[in-house]
C-alpha cells in the first residue's frame, strides 16, 4: 500500500517582524500623542497662569487709579484738569508685565440716566464726581503676550474745603485804586503788585512780601498753590446731600429782574446755573448758588443778593464779573469763584457800583480784580468753606459703581 506525500504547507516569512513594526509604530505614535497632550497641557496650564497673572494685574491697575483719586497729591502728576490722567505712554512694568491706567470723568446723567448736555454746541457734561478707569494688562509669554483689560467706574467723595485765606489769586495780580476795600489774609501763587493809593488792611498773616515801600503781611510761597481754576471748580450741576444726589435747576433765561429763586426738594441747596452770559437787571435774589458756565455775569441794576446758608460756594462764574453803572449785588456769608476778572464796563464812575462780598474771594485767572475798575469792591471775611469745591482735593472715599474684569 502506497503512502501519500503530505501537501507543503508555504511559510509565512517575515509574519514576525511585521508585527513587531506594527507594535512598535503604535507604541511610538502613543508617545507622540501622549507627548503632544503633556505639552498641550503645559501650554495650556502657562497661559492659563499668564491670563490670570494678567487679570490681578489689570485690576491692581484699577486700585492705583483709585487710590490716586483719592490722594491726588500722592500721583506722579496732576493735570490741568484736577486729577491723574493716568500713565499715557510710559505704563508700568511690574514682574515680567506690564499695566496701562487711563482716568477720565465720566458723563453726566440726569436721574432718568439721559445725559446732559450743555453749551451750544451742545457737548455732553462730565460729572465732577464719577470717573472711568481702564487698566490693560500685558504679560510677555515667550514670542506670545497675554492681555487683559480691567474697567470700573467709581465716585470720589471729597470733603469740605477751608481756608486760612480769604484773598486767593491763582496767578499774578496788581491790587490798586481808593474803591478796593479789603480788611482779609491773601495768598497769591503769583506775583502781587500793590500800587497806593489803595485802602488795604490786610489781617496777619505768616510772611510778608515787599512791593516798593509798602510791606503787607501777604502769604506768598514759592511752591504751587492747588487752588480752583475753570477747569477743575465744580459746577455743581450734581450735587450730593444727605446721601442722596441731586441736581442743580437750569436758568432758562439770559436776564434776571425782579427775580426770587430759593430752594426745593428736588433740589434742597438751591442750585442755580447757566451755561450762557447772564445779565441780573436788578431786584433779583438767590437764596442758594449761582453758577454761570463759560460765559459772563453782568450786573446792571441795584438791589441784588445771592444768600447761600448751605456749604456751597455762592457765586461760581467761568468769566468775568461786570459791574455797570449804578449797579450792585451782596453776597453773604460764603465764597465767590470768578475764572476772568471783577471789573467794570467802562461807564461806571467812582464808587457808583458797587460788589460786597463777605465771604473768600478765589480768582482763577491772572489780574482778578481789574486795577480799571472803578466799582466799590468790599470784600471781607466770612464764612469760608466750600463742600467739594475742586478737583485736586484729596477725598474721604471712593465709592464704587461698577467694576469689570472682561478680558
Amino acid at each position: 500500500m502506497s503512502k501519500r506525500p503530505r501537501p507543503k504547507i508555504p511559510r509565512r516569512r517575515g509574519m514576525a517582524l511585521l508585527m513587531v513594526m506594527i507594535v512598535l509604530s503604535t507604541c511610538v505614535i502613543m508617545s507622540y500623542a501622549l507627548l503632544q497632550a503633556a505639552v498641550l497641557e503645559s501650554a495650556v496650564s502657562r497661559e492659563g497662569k499668564c491670563s490670570a497673572a494678567a487679570e490681578y494685574l489689570a485690576e491692581s491697575g484699577l486700585q492705583i487709579g483709585a487710590y490716586f483719586l483719592q490722594q491726588p497729591y500722592q500721583s506722579p502728576h496732576i493735570s490741568e484738569d484736577g486729577f491723574w490722567t493716568g500713565t499715557g505712554n510710559n505704563p508700568y512694568r511690574i514682574g515680567d508685565g506690564t499695566v496701562a491706567i487711563a482716568i477720565a470723568r465720566a458723563p453726566l446723567l440726569d436721574a432718568n440716566g439721559a445725559t446732559i448736555w450743555i453749551g451750544n454746541p451742545a457737548v455732553a457734561a462730565l460729572d465732577f464726581d464719577s470717573y472711568d478707569i481702564t487698566a490693560t494688562a500685558s504679560i510677555v509669554d515667550g514670542t506670545r503676550t497675554v492681555t487683559h483689560t480691567a474697567t470700573a467706574r467709581v465716585r470720589v467723595r471729597r470733603d469740605v474745603f477751608t481756608s486760612n485765606s480769604t484773598l486767593n489769586f491763582n496767578g499774578t495780580v496788581e491790587l490798586s485804586g481808593n474803591n478796593l476795600s479789603l480788611a482779609v489774609q491773601a495768598q497769591a501763587a503769583g506775583t502781587v503788585t500793590l500800587k497806593p493809593p489803595l485802602n488795604l488792611t490786610l489781617l496777619t498773616a505768616p510772611s510778608v512780601i515787599k512791593q516798593g515801600n509798602i510791606a503787607l503781611p501777604i502769604i506768598y510761597s514759592s511752591t504751587p498753590l492747588y487752588l480752583p481754576t475753570n477747569r477743575t471748580v465744580n459746577h455743581y450741576l450734581a450735587y450730593e446731600y444727605n446721601g442722596r444726589r441731586y441736581y442743580g435747576q437750569k436758568l432758562n433765561r439770559s436776564t434776571l429782574w425782579f427775580a426770587w429763586y430759593s430752594s426745593s426738594s428736588n433740589n434742597p441747596l438751591g442750585v442755580f446755573w447757566t451755561d450762557d452770559d447772564l445779565d441780573i437787571r436788578g431786584m433779583a435774589t438767590i437764596n442758594g448758588t449761582l453758577v454761570v458756565m463759560g460765559g459772563n455775569l453782568t450786573i446792571s441794576g441795584g438791589w441784588n443778593s445771592v444768600n447761600q446758608s448751605s456749604d456751597l460756594p455762592a457765586i461760581v462764574c467761568d468769566g468775568d464779573i461786570i459791574l455797570k453803572r449804578n449797579s450792585g449785588i451782596t453776597v453773604n456769608s460764603r465764597p465767590v469763584y470768578v475764572g476772568g476778572q471783577i471789573r467794570g464796563d467802562g461807564s461806571e464812575t467812582s464808587g457808583n457800583s458797587s460788589l460786597n462780598i463777605s465771604g473768600a474771594l478765589y480768582c482763577g485767572g491772572n489780574n482778578g480784580i481789574s486795577p480799571q475798575c472803578k466799582s466799590l469792591i468790599t470784600i471781607t471775611a466770612g464764612v469760608n468753606r466750600a463742600m467739594d469745591f475742586y478737583a485736586a482735593m484729596t477725598a474721604t472715599s471712593v465709592n464704587v459703581i461698577s467694576w469689570k474684569l472682561a478680558p
